[in-house]
């Protein structure tokens, strides 16, 4: 069989293409088979799984890790694919034309399914690329190879379950197979607006209990959430979740009694499978957490064991008062507002009062100090090691805490440690493998290592376990940028804009893409407003208006957003950094160079702040503090053998004229050929990027070859700062004072006035 350019031989778990041979997973290959059963046609989860691992499979997550292996192996993306599509909220498709080898002539064609464009973006694959008589003598091969391991893999799985009668599109599991449950917030029917904390808290535990049930699957809270105020009909919330049943219900407290009203429905007949009424008093109502979770399992035949009974239960405290705090305290932390992150973090230290063995709460506060700097735009150092003192508190107090790995990993990798960063990420997926949150965090740690594909793979699984979370799809967005994939990443924000208008990030992530990907500063500025308008509490929307007017040479207006940006929040460090900026443009370099070290002290590891001083160290001959800055915050980078990866590159390149002024240029040329192995094939708009590939040519005296990649980088697109590098950088001057330098910098200077000519 081939499928595309590769030569599948099943029974060694191989593929080849031409000379290259490439190993799979026996799983791997057979979910490879199973797709090329049906070419062209998309296979349900449920069908793969089934067929692959048989009806003990309770979790999709090796299914997903498999089709990750796949797209590796095979050379494949999952945003455009040549092989294997996710088609989502149904399955996967295998897009690339199947050839079976027979003895009689070269191969046999399998039609593709004749599905339309329309219905499976694919690009067919191309027949394997051998001479005629190598492919005959193969052909016998691989024939008897198929044969056998066609044979074997099925005599190793179970039949298909049976198909639903639910339309496609409505996407609900078939019978029999694991059923998918979304979670919507209790109504609270109580006079008391105050108690709404209550019904979308119980819900949301109660959902996290039911992600710890084996042989269920459970979307997250915020696909969930979001659909509890558009009174929607049982197959319209199965179309836009993808689940089978859905679990609803209400809350009301009289004095010190609470009466809890919950069913569970099918929606793939909207009838109610179970209900109960819950009454009791307000004070156990931490009980009910496990009650209805059990109760929803046993509703679906699901068999706990007593390990699972005694989880569900467990809601971490004692203390009714505590869990009531806790669960406002986690209501506020998913609203994601400055001020609703700082409530929380009160609730959460009020419990711990009440409580102090409380993990969960612990864990509530390590998120609220993670987040909290990232909202308010204040330098997070403080914050950092609160989230981490905190997390290994929860995690000291329950070990099993799957969720508190994913807050560890991300607090790690805000710290640069990025190796212990990513093991906790794994540690993670391994004890709570339907936590979404991982996948997301993991994400955007691999979209800073510049792992972009990895990282493109990792927010696709966080979108299937949470497939309306504007947060996530705002990532994967941002990821395709770093890639220089704008038009897909410009199509999924406009996605986001039509779903969620008032999401102000993703106008951010508009003005991202135009800014520092397509250089048209006019639509940037335009798109940075709307954030701005939307969120106008964000210093950092506005001061980042300010460095686009700056760019555009228009320096009353980058003055006016910078002016803003304080009025909003006055120890913003991105207000603090852009009034640097503003300074160094108009000339006034003393006040750049303390505004910069004061923005250091903060953020040691900001890398404008980083470049304002040490131009300022090295046009003073005092390169020895620039040195020692660096290497405390950069130390790889001086070590005998210096680590140069994806993420320091640019830093280690920044180091190169420091090193030279201080004579040492054998330690200076190291980083710059380290360096260079690296930025000669690495895409123009990787996350690091900007103009390193420049600097190390013109840094080796290869001026001509500069100047060559410098107008590459303009054409393209690149705007952000840039009369910043190109009038300021020591690694430039070199080029300089040459003509070709020279013409460019009239080209930007003239492309942003015109560009602002028609702002209002």
């Amino acid at each position: 069989m081939t499928i595309g350019d590769w030569d599948l031989d099943p029974v060694a778990g191989q593929i080849r293409r031409g000379e290259e041979l490439r190993r799979l997973r026996p799983k791997a290959m057979s979910v490879l088979m199973c797709l090329a059963e049906t070419p062209g046609e998309v296979v349900s989860r449920d069908d793969i799984i089934t067929q692959v691992w048989g009806r003990q499979l309770v979790t999709d997550e090796p299914l997903t890790t498999c089709i990750a292996e796949l797209r590796r192996t095979l050379d494949d993306q999952a945003t455009n694919p040549l092989y294997i599509k996710t088609v989502p909220k149904r399955g996967y498709c295998l897009v690339a034309q199947v050839s079976q080898v027979d003895s009689e002539a070269d191969s046999s064609s399998v039609d593709s399914g004749g599905a339309s464009p329309e219905e499976v973006s694919a690009a067919p694959g191309t027949t394997s690329r051998y001479g005629v008589i190598y492919r005959v003598c193969l052909a016998a091969l691989l024939l008897a190879a198929l044969v056998i391991g066609v044979y074997l893999w099925r005599s190793s799985t179970r039949p298909p379950a049976p198909v639903s009668e639910l339309p496609a599109s409505a996407v609900a599991p078939t019978e029999g197979t694991v059923p998918t449950i979304a979670v919507l917030p209790f109504i609270n029917m109580s006079p008391e607006a105050q108690l709404d904390y209550l019904g979308e808290g119980l819900a949301e535990e109660i959902l996290n209990s039911l992600t710890r049930v084996d042989g269920l699957r459970v979307r997250s809270r915020t696909s969930s959430f979001a659909l509890k105020d558009e009174h929607l009909g049982a197959s319209e919330i199965a179309q836009r979740l993808g689940v089978s049943h859905l679990l609803d219900g209400s809350i009301r407290q009289s004095g010190d009694t609470l009466r809890i009203s919950a069913q569970l429905i099918d929606l793939r007949t909207d009838t109610s499978i179970w209900s109960e009424i819950f009454e009791q008093p307000a004070a156990n109502v931490f009980e009910l957490q496990g009650k209805i979770a059990a109760s929803v399992s046993e509703a679906l035949e699901i068999v706990l064991d007593l390990q699972q009974q005694k989880r569900l239960g467990d809601v971490g405290t004692t203390n009714p008062e505590a869990y009531q705090l806790y669960l406002r305290g986690r209501q506020l932390l998913a609203r994601r507002t400055t001020v609703s992150i700082s409530s929380a973090m009160k609730s959460f230290e009020q419990a711990l009062n009440l409580d102090p063995e409380y993990a969960q709460a612990y864990l509530g506060l390590a998120d609220a100090n993670l987040l909290l700097p990232l909202y308010n735009n204040r330098p997070g150092a403080d914050y950092l090691e609160k989230s981490l003192q905190a997390v290994r508190t929860a995690l000291r107090l329950d070990p099993d805490l799957g969720e508190a790995y994913a807050t560890l990993g991300s607090v790690l990798d805000e710290k640069r440690d990025f190796t212990g960063a990513e093991q906790a990420f794994q540690t993670a997926l391994a004890r709570a493998p339907r936590y979404p949150t991982t996948y997301h965090w993991y994400g955007f740690l691999l979209y800073r290592l510049a792992r972009q594909e990895e990282a493109d793979d990792m927010f696709e699984l966080a979108i299937e376990q949470d497939p309306l979370s504007t947060t996530v799809q705002y990532g994967m967005s941002a990821n395709l940028v770093a890639m220089g994939r704008f038009d897909e990443a410009e199509a999924i924000y406009r996605e986001i804009i039509s779903t969620d208008p008032e999401f102000a990030w993703v106008y951010e992530g508009m003005g991202e893409l135009y800014w520092t990907g397509r250089g048209q500063l006019d639509e940037a500025a335009r798109w940075y407003e709307l954030a701005f308008r939307y969120d106008p509490d964000s210093s950092y929307f506005a001061s980042r208006l300010g460095g686009i007017y700056l760019d555009a040479g228009d320096v009353d207006k980058a003055l006016h957003w910078i002016d803003t940006a304080f009025q909003v929040e006055t120890e913003a460090f991105s207000a603090l950094i852009h009034q640097a900026l503003l300074h160094r443009y108009q000339g006034e370099e003393e006040a750049a160079y303390g505004l910069a070290l004061e923005v250091l002290e903060d953020a040691p590891a900001n890398y404008l702040a980083l470049t304002l001083a040490r131009n300022h160290e090295l046009a003073a001959g005092q390169a020895e503090r620039a040195r020692a800055r660096y290497a405390v915050e950069f130390p790889e980078l001086m070590m005998e053998k210096p680590q140069v990866d994806a993420v320091n590159f640019q830093i280690a390149v920044d180091l190169v004229p420091v090193l030279r002024q201080l004579g040492e240029p054998e330690a200076a040329e190291q980083l710059l050929a380290l360096s260079w192995e690296i930025a000669r094939d690495y895409p123009r708009h990787g996350l690091p990027y900007r103009l390193t590939d420049v600097k190390i040519l013109a840094l080796q005296g290869k001026d001509q070859a500069a100047l060559i990649r410098l107008e590459q980088a303009i054409d393209s697109g690149w705007r952000p700062y840039w009369w910043f590098f190109m009038n300021h950088d020591p690694a430039l001057d070199s080029i300089r004072e040459e003509a070709a330098f020279e013409r460019l910098v009239a080209r930007l200077r003239l492309e942003g006035r015109e560009a602002m000519q028609s702002d209002p």
